[in-house]
């Protein structure tokens, strides 16, 4: 075999086997909630130590009304996630093991 038959075979072997055990690595941004969404949540009412029927029907009433909120901040971060699913579904590459 010619050297310079020789050296192209090598050199093709070389590259080949480079590209076959490099691995290949493909960092995505972590996705950012909207800032709607990173509001602390509202502390509850906490009753006094020996508190009154008032202090108690107060307490319910502004708790109340808190979990509501909590429970639209819940809604949103469902929905968000939701969104977020969908799009990196229909974004997603399929692998080749796929």
């Amino acid at each position: 075999m010619s050297l310079l038959k020789t050296m192209l075979l090598v050199m093709s072997l070389q590259c080949l086997s480079a590209c076959s055990t490099a691995p290949l690595k493909v960092v995505c941004p972590a996705p950012i909630p909207p800032a709607s969404l990173l509001i602390p949540p509202p502390l509850l009412d906490l009753l006094p130590a020996k508190p009154s029927l008032s202090d108690i029907a107060t307490s319910v009433t502004v708790n109340y009304g808190r979990y509501h909120e909590l429970a639209l901040q819940v809604e949103a971060w469902q929905e968000w996630a939701s969104e977020l699913t969908s799009y990196l579904k229909a974004t997603r590459t399929p692998s080749i093991r796929e």
